[in-house]
């Protein structure tokens, strides 16, 4: 009986804080700590999920039943951003295909990440937190596949198409603009990497971050934008989930997160996203490998929708 009453108390301490986190992750708090476990809702529904299961195994229903309220809630709190918000497609359209990646700075190996650019050989290719020893190498490697390859700081652009040399668009954190001239027509892209949130850094930082990049890119045309970067924050918090509806562009969801790299797919987070204009339509977004960096490499399709002018 006692060993009973202990397990059923175990599982109560378990199925709580579910609940409280699906009530937080429902909320979108915008600051603090709250904010933060917001950020990683997805891996704290996958963590629920297999408690809430555990919780039932035990044979404790009504507990287990309070632990999935609170996944239900979760469900809920991330719905919203993974139902289709895109203009139709023009599947006649031959896709631009880009790839984004943070190397991470401390990454002794970049050049773990050739082998999936080789493999998925994407139109363009955006690199940052290549450090300074590893820059000039890892851009003559990749001129060898393309034919414009430029350098910016930390970062490197491969691409099979015209690019201008990256201007910067703020201040005070990474978020550079340039123009892909594509055979579909130029497109703008901008690369960004903002702040990780508190306690990282000051409570106030990162959400002053996203409304200087959305007064930065207030200047640039709305149409035919690209939008890519380390966020630091998920589609599903507060900051991001609102600068992309203030900038109406459109993200590309899917399961496997980004960090930590050597985490399961489904434990991970995405931190790096890929944000386009409405006239354009993102697709086929695919996760890459561990490439020595913390973060993994994101690769998505990028079309026209019907509506779209040329």
């Amino acid at each position: 009986m006692r060993i009973s009453k202990f397990i059923s108390a175990v599982c109560i301490a378990i199925a709580l804080p579910v609940v409280a986190a699906g009530i937080i992750c429902l909320l979108n708090p915008l600051d603090g700590l709250l904010y933060l476990i917001d950020i990683f809702t997805q891996p704290i529904l996958t963590a629920s999920v297999l408690l809430t299961i555990a919780i039932l195994l035990l044979r404790r229903f009504r507990i287990a039943a309070l632990s999935g309220l609170g996944v239900a809630l979760m469900l809920v709190s991330i719905m919203p951003q993974t139902l289709p918000d895109q203009a139709p497609v023009d599947e006649d359209a031959a896709p631009v295909t880009l790839m984004w990646s943070n190397m991470f700075v401390q990454n002794p190996v970049p050049q773990k990440i050739l082998p999936w650019i080789a493999k998925k050989h994407p139109d363009i290719v955006v690199l940052v937190e290549v450090t300074y020893k590893q820059r000039k190498a890892m851009a003559d490697i990749l001129k060898e596949s393309y034919p414009y390859v430029v350098r910016s700081n930390d970062m490197i652009i491969a691409s099979r198409y015209p690019v201008t040399m990256p201007t910067a668009r703020v201040r005070g954190f990474v978020a550079y603009s340039m123009t892909v001239r594509t055979p579909k027509g130029p497109i703008t892209l901008v690369a960004a990497h903002l702040a990780r949130p508190w306690p990282y850094t000051a409570e106030g930082k990162q959400p002053y971050q996203f409304e200087h990049l959305y007064e930065g890119l207030k200047y640039l045309p709305r149409e035919k934008m690209v939008l890519v970067g380390d966020f630091n924050s998920s589609p599903y918090a507060a900051h991001l989930r609102d600068f992309a509806k203030r900038r109406d562009m459109s993200m590309a969801y899917g399961l496997p997160g980004t960090w930590y790299s050597v985490l399961p797919a489904i434990g991970r987070v995405t931190i790096d996203n890929v944000l386009v204009s409405r006239d354009l339509h993102l697709s086929n977004r695919q996760v890459g490998p561990s490439t020595g960096s913390d973060h993994s490499p994101v690769y998505v399709e990028i079309r026209p929708t019907k509506t779209s002018k040329p």
